[in-house]
């Protein structure tokens, strides 16, 4: 839901290319003079406000943008809606101030799932920040990882995981499904 306001958000606008939050009119597409403000409690936000979809292969291309925005505009907490977000490359979560909390399921694959479509990189990539939290959240590929060397330590680390761990957290329900390793 959005509410007119009156007021110069250009600043706010330029900043929400995605139109999460602010809304410029058409009348002023700067936002100087007044733009639509999302009304919300400026602590929970969702991806789908910044376009994200769930559940559609092909909009794994903008799926990380707008996670990212989410991220990025503000909230503390940013809340996964039950389903599939395809991302088509690596997601790398570093933000200490932000929780990612997911819906989770009690299965593999049930929830909210992280789904990559390129099985040559990690999932998604945590860290180095300390203390950051993740809830409910499942990390898998679209197709398995290729790995065809797995003979030594070297060989394992270097391939695709669903987590990389690169700090410290509180992860509860974070699950890996379609893994080769755990890093």
């Amino acid at each position: 839901e959005f509410m007119a306001v009156i007021g110069n958000f250009s600043a706010e606008v330029a900043a929400d290319p995605l139109q999460g939050i602010f809304i410029a009119p058409s009348s002023d597409p700067t936002g100087g003079s007044g733009a639509w403000v999302r009304i919300w409690d400026w602590i929970n936000a969702k991806p789908e406000w910044f376009g994200a979809l769930k559940n559609d292969f092909t909009a794994a291309a903008g799926n990380l943008p707008a996670i990212y925005a989410a991220i990025n505009c503000g909230s503390r907490v940013v809340e996964f809606e039950y389903g599939h977000y395809y991302t088509n490359t690596t997601f790398s979560f570093n933000t200490a101030a932000v929780v990612l909390k997911g819906s989770g399921g009690q299965e593999f694959g049930q929830g909210t799932v992280i789904m990559c479509t390129d099985p040559n990189v990690d999932c998604i990539q945590i860290g180095p920040s300390r203390d950051m939290q993740m809830y409910d959240i499942t990390a898998s590929w679209f197709t398995g990882p290729y790995c065809d060397d797995r003979s030594t330590e070297a060989a394992r680390v270097a391939a695709p995981t669903a987590f990389r761990f690169m700090g410290t957290g509180f992860f509860r329900g974070a699950r890996l499904f379609n893994t080769n390793a755990f890093t």
